[in-house]
């Protein structure tokens, strides 16, 4: 009946109305995919996003649906549900690749069966790994058959898995800010929240082949881990490409130089997020589960040189006459570290109109502490600029720290790691540790991991 306007009326007003009057924000559309229509060649699904997008547009919020993809021009009906997932390592394999890809049709915004729909077996690794995807996909929605024990709920799974589930949830709620400045870039000018590493690079060769490493926004490049642990070190691993330049992982806080290849381990609870240089990444510091533009904004910001600007709006499909910025900047130059929070432009009615600021330069420290700023009630029409001379670097851990922590984790007997730590007589001289290595009886997961510090 996609041609009759009594059917649509009906459908919307009499059907859908009353249940958005009652709280209803948007509508998930399943299971209507197909060629059969009262239009010659409509796709049925098609017809369903475009009335279900426009209807939800009609109180004036910015529209949103949920559905299944209803071929090429589908991207104009976001938001994207990819299908029921298996609860499988292949499956989760198989996410990243296809989110990003997605954007060679102009399909950006996905989300996905996070954890799993169906099928498999219970691997609370693996929960923990597709949550951690999640957090950095353009969607975090967890969801599964409903079946009593295929729960994704974070309290489902063990004690250590439950905390750190907790941790990554509260980190994309925190990050609100840079994911909807992103979004609005997408709807502006096109470019994806998580987009392929060749859209960055086009030059390099290499960025055609990390078919799951991609850019998360302008600051940010994630390289998921979609494989199980490793048993003889309890630690996941995942291929990945640096770019040239400098890159600093946000959890661990350790710096790479770029243009190579290299292995990267993690505990279960973290996954290689590495931001650039001068990287700024605004975190919402207020309480709960409030998405309003925020009263106190946490900033994580690296050295170096570069900006940010955040934009926030009202919420409203008047957005584009209701929207501000507010530009960051930071500079580090001859030991000195400058942050500068630039006026908000724009409809300032949007924002309030005093804020929150703590600067967190998560790559230097002052008293064995990372470098911290913090600015109370201050006023959203004036800029600020804060200046720390001397500011130095954090110390990362020695040659020899990093070997008896890495060898620490290997499953063997106190008596294999000594012997082998016996080889090792000068951990000062990197070449030699990695040809003693080379020779030595360590695991090829310890190598490459030690490999990975040096």
């Amino acid at each position: 009946r996609c041609a009759d306007d009594s059917f649509w009326n009906a459908y919307l007003d009499i059907i859908h109305n009353p249940y958005e009057n009652d709280g209803v924000d948007f509508w998930w559309i399943d299971w209507q995919q197909g060629d059969t229509s009262d239009v010659e060649g409509l796709d049925p699904l098609n017809a369903l996003n475009h009335y279900h997008f426009l209807d939800n547009a009609e109180d004036g919020r910015i529209p949103m649906i949920l559905s299944r993809y209803a071929g090429i021009g589908s991207h104009r009906y976001p938001l994207g549900f990819s299908g029921d997932t298996y609860i499988d390592w292949k499956s989760l394999d198989f996410q990243p690749y296809f989110t990003i890809n997605a954007n060679n049709v102009g399909y950006s915004w996905w989300s996905h069966d996070i954890g799993g729909h169906m099928g498999g077996s219970r691997d609370d690794d693996l929960y923990m790994r597709w949550l951690e995807f999640g957090v950095f996909s353009p969607i975090m929605r967890l969801h599964s058959t409903n079946l009593n024990f295929l729960g994704k709920e974070p309290w489902k799974y063990r004690a250590d898995v439950c905390k750190a589930a907790k941790y990554w949830l509260n980190l994309r709620h925190k990050m609100i800010p840079y994911i909807y400045t992103m979004d609005k870039l997408t709807h502006t000018d096109g470019i994806a929240l998580c987009e392929p590493m060749y859209y960055s690079y086009p030059q390099s060769e290499e960025a055609y082949n990390v078919p799951n490493q991609y850019m998360f926004g302008s600051e940010l490049m994630v390289c998921p881990i979609t494989t199980a642990q490793h048993k003889d070190i309890n630690m996941g691993s995942v291929d990945v490409w640096l770019p040239e330049g400098k890159w600093t992982d946000i959890f661990t806080l350790k710096t790479y130089e770029g243009n190579r290849r290299i292995t990267m381990f993690r505990d279960l609870d973290v996954i290689p997020v590495l931001a650039k240089q001068g990287a700024i990444i605004p975190l919402s510091a207020d309480e709960g589960n409030k998405t309003d533009n925020p009263e106190s904004l946490e900033i994580w910001a690296f050295s170096g040189n570069g900006k940010f600007e955040l934009a926030e709006d009202s919420n409203k499909s008047d957005y584009e006459t209701h929207t501000v910025k507010t530009l960051f900047e930071i500079s580090y130059e001859n030991n000195t570290l400058t942050f500068t929070i630039n006026k908000a432009n724009g409809d300032l009615s949007v924002i309030p109109q005093k804020r929150d600021y703590k600067i967190i330069v998560k790559d230097m420290v002052k008293n064995g502490k990372p470098l911290t700023f913090e600015i109370k009630q201050a006023d959203v029409d004036k800029t600020y600029k804060i200046t720390e001379e001397c500011a130095e670097k954090r110390r990362e851990e020695s040659a020899c720290e990093a070997f008896i922590r890495l060898v620490s984790r290997w499953q063997a007997t106190a008596i294999e790691k000594q012997k082998a730590y016996e080889q090792f007589d000068d951990f000062a001289a990197k070449e030699r540790i990695l040809g003693i290595m080379d020779r030595s009886k360590l695991p090829q997961n310890v190598i490459l991991a030690i490999n990975e510090m040096l």
